[in-house]
């Protein structure tokens, strides 16, 4: 009871960033260990198999664009995994952002980082983010721009861009979606991503009703466009995924799961050797 009552006390005196600031030491180790991971071939604790199969790819990799990157859980470790590689990183959620900027200037070398402190979605503008709060301060997992947290919510306005927009003319290389429901608009304003097959990694929740009815729309029009839908299993190799049924068997949780969209033929041939 103590314990939630310094929680409160504390983020009603430093606000969003103060107790962000405060709360970054935790995170610091685990990304530097996922890090080391990636370096040394292994599979980190932390969607390992996701980050594996990346990693084996970073040779050839230029630009790697993270949307939702939270507090930097995928884009510090292949930062620090690959010492040339550029990363476009994409968070709404204030509190997590301060939390980004200073794991990539702690742990990164290189100006090597841009962070968008922006929602992806379909058109620029503004949008509503449902931050999760436990014990009167904002959870460490949990914000959406779709209805469904559970528990106590804090509602905030944040402002929205398009993720060709952000590219301004540049090619990505790969780019991962972890959106919490929003994966349709934000594939709205990739359509030039889409148009070039540029490989994709979007977590998709496949549990019942409007989550089960958004995968099934992702997945039709990915397909639409000329992608095949992949899951990873435990060592990052890719598997045909062949139904909810085999997500829910290749998937650690079960109500989601990472999948590997490339596009038809050529890329997928290119990616799976």
């Amino acid at each position: 009871m103590a314990h939630r009552r310094l929680k409160r006390l504390l983020y009603r005196a430093l606000g969003d960033e103060g107790y962000a600031v405060l709360r970054a030491p935790l995170y610091a180790p685990r990304l530097l260990r996922a890090g080391l991971a990636l370096r040394c071939g292994s599979t980190p604790a932390y969607e390992g198999p996701e980050l594996r199969f990346v990693a084996s790819r970073l040779a050839g990799m230029k630009l790697f664009v993270d949307v939702g990157a939270f507090l930097g859980d995928w884009t510090v470790p292949l930062a620090l995994a690959a010492p040339n590689l550029q990363i476009l990183a994409v968070e709404p959620v204030a509190s997590s952002v301060t939390v980004l900027r200073l794991m990539t200037r702690t742990l990164v070398k290189g100006n090597r980082v841009e962070i968008h402190s922006v929602g992806a979605g379909a058109a620029p503008g503004h949008a509503t983010v449902r931050v999760r709060m436990v014990d009167g301060a904002p959870a460490t997992m949990g914000a959406s721009f779709v209805a469904g947290l559970q528990g106590p919510t804090q509602n905030v306005v944040v402002p929205v861009d398009t993720v060709d927009r952000l590219l301004n003319g540049r090619q990505a290389d790969m780019i991962k979606v972890d959106v919490e429901g929003f994966e349709e608009e934000v594939l709205q304003g990739m359509r030039e991503c889409l148009k070039r097959r540029t490989p994709l990694i979007i977590e998709l929740w496949h549990g019942e009703g409007q989550q089960r009815e958004r995968r099934d729309r992702v997945l039709r029009w990915l397909s639409e466009y000329g992608y095949d839908a992949f899951l990873l299993n435990a060592h990052g190799h890719l598997r045909v995924a062949d139904g909810l049924a085999l997500a829910r068997a290749q998937c650690d949780h079960p109500l989601y799961c990472n999948y590997v969209f490339l596009g038809r033929a050529g890329e997928v041939a290119r990616m799976t050797n």
